[in-house]
């Protein structure tokens, strides 16, 4: 969890004292503590490996990673229980997501096997072609 934290705080302005980036990842760990947690259980998701992904920004090929991203999705409602993404709701949370990126990062997905590897394939789109995270939420 550390890890995610760190990464969003690699993110911050340079000009952001520490101290508020302290009490910034303090917050953030709060806020989605709960949801990591249940995600990480119910997926039988190795936590150094999800801790990894948000360090490193390394997508493993491993099929409980790629269903604790879907449901942190869920729980975020970035995407529906039928599989659908809430093109809206990602562009209006996540810093630096335009609709032409989201629509890019849902093409790219739309051949998915199944809906952990969907939102694999969409998370990995937004993280490695355009830098953006799940963790830039605010």
């Amino acid at each position: 969890m550390l890890a995610i934290l760190l990464t969003l705080a690699a993110c911050l302005s340079a000009a952001t004292s520490q101290v508020a980036n302290v009490e910034l990842i303090e917050q953030l760990e709060h806020r989605l503590d709960e949801e990591t947690t249940q995600c990480i259980r119910s997926t039988d998701a190795d936590p150094l490996e999800v801790d990894t992904l948000w360090h490193t920004r390394t997508y493993t090929e491993s099929s409980t990673l790629k269903c604790y991203l879907q449901c942190m999705y869920l729980k975020l409602n970035y995407i529906s229980e039928s599989g659908n993404f809430a093109s809206d709701t990602i562009v209006s949370s996540i810093t630096n997501a335009t609709a032409s990126i989201v629509s890019g990062c849902v093409d790219q997905a739309s051949g998915a096997v199944d809906g952990c590897d969907k939102v694999y394939q969409f998370s990995s789109c937004l993280t490695n072609n355009n830098q953006i995270t799940i963790m830039q939420i605010l």
